[in-house]
């Protein structure tokens, strides 16, 4: 059997672990750079123009002064409400409990015009010859059982 009796190459392992380490340093340098570059490209790319914003508040202040009110006299009457307009167009409270259906507590309202009458009285029950008891009766009554026998006494009960 053969056995390596020579050294450890410390000094070749310390190199290249060194020079991973500076590899990776770089590597990440390098990343980082492009990734913020990139970024700030796509930013750019969606910011607007200058040139556009103020063609906008150009047109937008042509707009406002070229208006049949100016914008102060418009502020004004704004400001003023509807104080001149007259009760057409006056806020009226509102009446209507659409919105409040099913609510548990909406106040109950009884109606005191109309008198409350008595139920009328119920309908006579009709019972078709088919469903006649025993004895041929059409009638229905509070004994009626329907012909059938009186139960006997329980033969548990009857010697003791």
């Amino acid at each position: 059997m053969a056995f390596d009796k020579s050294g450890t190459r410390n000094r070749v392992i310390l190199i290249v672990a060194f020079g991973t380490v500076i590899g990776l340093g770089a590597l990440k340098f390098v990343f980082d750079s492009y990734f913020i570059s990139m970024a700030e490209a796509s930013a750019q790319e969606k910011l607007a123009s200058p040139e556009a914003l103020i063609r906008l508040r150009e047109e937008e202040k042509k707009a406002l002064d070229s208006a049949p009110i100016p914008i102060d006299q418009a502020m004004a009457r704004v400001a003023a409400g509807r104080e001149g307009a007259g009760a057409a167009i006056a806020p009226q409270p509102s009446d209507d409990l659409g919105a409040m259906k099913g609510w548990a507590q909406l106040p109950k309202t009884f109606d005191t015009a109309t008198p409350l009458v008595a139920a009328p009285p119920a309908a006579p029950v009709v019972v078709i010859a088919s469903d006649a008891g025993v004895d041929g009766s059409t009638t229905l009554s509070p004994t009626a059982d329907g012909g059938s026998k009186p139960p006997t006494a329980d033969a548990g009960t009857a010697g003791h």
